[in-house]
């Protein structure tokens, strides 16, 4: 299942968490960039939300057929360089429901 759920999570625009050990990876990251400005000293100021999947892991080989198991899901709050967890209450409607469509095809 590993291979098919990888798959579908990068063709849907998720990205791989950090790789640890054994080149093993144990997330995956979405952003939804709602703005993004520039600071007067040049750099940017981006604005928007980010969901973030943990899962008992794959390897980045996906040589390995092994099934995956979702552990939480969490939505944070951009703010320049800072990210900030919210609540479930807080994500936007348009945002939850992407999130979750998306999973919903990676995962079925």
């Amino acid at each position: 299942m590993n291979t098919d759920f990888v798959r579908r999570m990068m063709y849907a625009g998720w990205e791989k968490g950090e790789v640890g050990d054994g080149a093993y990876f144990y997330e995956y990251l979405h952003t939804d960039i709602s703005s993004r400005r520039r600071n007067e000293d040049g750099t940017f100021m981006t604005e928007g939300s980010r969901a973030v999947l943990n899962f008992s892991g794959t390897s980045i080989d996906l040589y390995e057929e092994e099934n995956v198991t979702v552990e939480m899901l969490n939505f944070y709050r951009l703010e320049g360089t800072e990210e900030k967890k919210i609540k479930l209450g807080e994500v936007s409607a348009r945002y939850y429901s992407e999130v979750m469509l998306t999973l919903n095809k990676a995962l079925g």
